[in-house]
């Protein structure tokens, strides 16, 4: 064969004898025609391999290698132009319209979503999917959709991670604020400054027929500081305190008195630490709850009769009874400019005329609540409402007669023990409180527009412990249908009230 001819037979077989090798690229909805176009919310773009897909604006893993010949090179007439056959070519049949949202969209209240593996479908939009569903900063609040429309808040804890930022727990512990960043507060072992406070020891007795519940009440002071040697160590606060009984509802016994003890705080744990028989144990046992709020705190602890058998009822003890103590314990130390510039006129805030003004005067305080049931209701049941007396810097109501100091306080609870009928932890509401005469504690009745005493048991002014507190005990009924008149299946329901306002 002549050389000539070899090579042509050659060059034919380079171009047409290993058709069979070559990969055909598989076909695909190609989002420059139109109808495959791209659904809002997405581009048509090439990826590395020249081919056009619905690309979401941030999606740029597949954009357009600068290798991949564009619309404008010969013989890639995809736009219409002469030459552009692609529906006739041989195996490069165009697939029909998918269910791809990318192409068909969704419709409204949904958007457009990659599920990881490749498949894009419609989602319903989130309540919370924009301005953080209206709960505010989205880096102390958290917005959750509950499934049904609705845009749930919930606080963030930043205290429980990293410490809240505060640095080294050590050197600083983190107080939760809500709905705002967390306040640090620097820590000085074994601190002891001038502290003031209310210690209540709560009794409710019940019997078979009866109900009753009694109180012993102290004014809290600064006596010295402490050791904190054997088991206090790391305590961030720890007092020699005086206790001065106040009050005394119960019948008179053997052990009342006035007295001293040693209390440490230790505030990057949230523990609370006495001494007994010359060692450091836990307040109440170590079955508290703490609540710390700036520069004041409040410890609750219950026991029960060890006599009785759980759950209480209808078991009695020895003496025909069963009880149960409720005690609480709360404090409020620096008595002095900690918190100016934050609109409340809080206890220590005498020199901040920023958040006091002439419209009140430093204070801030608690009120504490425990309930009991008479055993008839077949459950029998003990428990506690703590709430935070914050003073706003705004006025009270007017026409508090003989009022010495009025206040605008934000009541919140802070800690409870009861379910919802006393107030979700974290609620808050407005009272008005007075002190009628420097020791009379009123509160302002908005049903009725005038002031009237919190009770005609007990109210008094402590001058050495800075503490107006009033206190009593009732015993009446829970008024479940709210029909005003205690039915059969109400049960009876005693409750000690402690409320205590510290100002300058």
């Amino acid at each position: 064969m002549p050389i000539k001819t070899a090579s042509k037979l050659f060059l034919l077989l380079l171009i047409f004898g290993c058709t069979d090798d070559v990969d055909t690229p598989t076909p695909t909805a190609d989002c420059r025609i139109a109808m495959y176009a791209c659904a809002d919310g997405f581009t048509c773009r090439a990826d590395s391999m020249g081919v056009y897909d619905c690309r979401s604006g941030d999606d740029d893993s597949m954009d357009e290698d600068p290798d991949t010949p564009n619309d404008d090179m010969p013989g890639n007439n995809m736009g219409g132009m002469p030459g552009d056959n692609m529906d006739d070519m041989p195996g490069n049949e165009m697939e029909e319209p998918s269910n791809d949202c990318r192409t068909a969209g969704c419709p409204n209240g949904k958007t457009c979503t990659f599920d990881g593996n490749g498949n894009y479908y419609c989602q319903q939009v989130s309540q919370c999917a924009e301005n953080n569903g209206g709960c505010g900063d989205p880096n102390y609040i958290r917005c959750v959709d509950d499934g049904n429309g609705t845009a749930v808040c919930i606080d963030i804890a930043e205290c429980a991670t990293n410490n809240g930022g505060c640095g080294d727990p050590n050197e600083y512990y983190c107080v939760e604020l809500d709905g705002t960043p967390p306040y640090c507060e620097p820590i000085v072992y074994a601190e002891s400054p001038f502290v003031v406070g209310v210690y209540t020891e709560a009794f409710t007795y019940q019997g078979d027929v009866n109900i009753e519940n009694c109180h012993r009440s102290y004014a809290v002071s600064s006596s010295s500081s402490t050791d904190t040697s054997g088991g206090c160590e790391s305590c961030s606060y720890a007092w020699e305190l005086y206790f001065d009984l106040v009050y005394e509802s119960c019948d008179e016994r053997a052990d009342t008195r006035n007295f001293t003890s040693s209390i440490g705080l230790d505030v990057i744990s949230r523990d609370a630490l006495v001494v007994e028989d010359g060692a450091w144990v836990y307040f109440g046992g170590g079955t508290f709850e703490f609540t710390l709020s700036g520069k004041s705190m409040a410890l609750v602890a219950q026991q029960a009769d060890p006599f009785a058998t759980a759950p209480y009822a209808p078991a009695y003890g020895a003496n025909g009874y069963v009880y149960t103590l409720t005690t609480f314990l709360e404090l409020k130390w620096d008595n002095e400019q900690a918190s100016c510039g934050d609109n409340y006129c809080d206890y220590g805030d005498h020199n901040c005329d920023q958040d006091c003004g002439s419209s009140s005067s430093p204070a801030s305080g608690y009120t504490f609540r425990t309930y009991g049931f008479d055993p008839e209701s077949n459950n029998y049941q003990n428990c506690y409402n703590v709430r935070k007396l914050s003073n706003r810097n705004r006025a009270p109501s007017g026409g508090c007669n003989n009022c010495t100091n009025s206040w605008y306080f934000q009541d919140r609870v802070e800690m409870s023990n009861c379910g919802s009928w006393t107030g979700e932890v974290g609620t808050t509401k407005r009272i008005d409180l007075g002190a009628r005469n420097g020791h009379e504690v009123v509160y302002y009745r908005s049903d009725s527009n005038d002031w009237r005493p919190v009770t005609s048991q007990f109210s008094d002014y402590s001058p050495n412990a800075s503490t107006l507190m009033a206190a009593f005990d009732t015993v009446g009924y829970q008024d479940i249908d709210k029909d005003g008149r205690r039915d059969g299946n109400e049960p009876r329901r005693a409750r000690t009230q402690v409320l205590i306002i510290h100002h300058d």
